[in-house]
């Protein structure tokens, strides 16, 4: 019994440690949604371009153990949300405007395609937000000519039937 029980312990050991090992990482914006008995003075920023040339980034290989024909859309563009975001961080960017992306399956070492993985190229300009403000603050008197503008056509939008536009636009009647 006791030889039994050694034998079912190392092997539970050795299937332990045999186990593989799995990284995992996730990148996330966060939507500001009060309550509805709550006002929230806007804020408003300006964008400053760190490059006015375009830049094109390396590769980033995404879904490197999902074969090709197992990504669906929602996977590429998870994948092409994450390729951004790493391109932002490697400039210390908070943002890439304009961003445009290329995706094709990955490219082992050896220069031929595999089978598994995307590779996700990224081109764009990378900006970081700078001057926050409250929306309305007498130093940026412009604001309101934009926002306004913003809000004109949101309620446009709306009328078109659009159902996110009516969600909002719903909202603003209603304050």
């Amino acid at each position: 019994m006791k030889k039994t029980l050694l034998i079912g312990i190392a092997m539970a050991f050795s299937l332990m440690s045999h186990a593989q090992k799995v990284e995992y990482e996730q990148a996330q914006s966060r939507v500001l949604e009060p309550l509805q008995e709550v006002l929230v003075r806007p804020m408003a920023a300006e964008m400053k371009m760190l490059s006015t040339e375009l830049k094109a980034y390396a590769p980033s290989w995404q879904f490197k153990e999902k074969k090709l024909n197992e990504l669906t859309v929602y996977d590429l563009e998870n994948a092409k949300a994450n390729a951004v975001f790493h391109a932002a961080i490697s400039d210390g960017a908070d943002i890439i405007l304009a961003a445009t992306f290329y995706v094709r399956n990955h490219i082992d070492e050896k220069g031929k395609p595999s089978d598994y993985g995307v590779d996700v190229i990224v081109r764009g300009y990378p900006a970081k937000y700078v001057n926050w403000h409250q929306l309305g603050d007498p130093k940026y008197g412009t604001d309101e000519k934009w926002v306004s503008n913003l809000v004109e056509a949101q309620r446009v939008r709306a009328l078109k039937g659009e159902s996110e536009a009516k969600a909002l636009s719903n909202q603003t009647k209603t304050k």
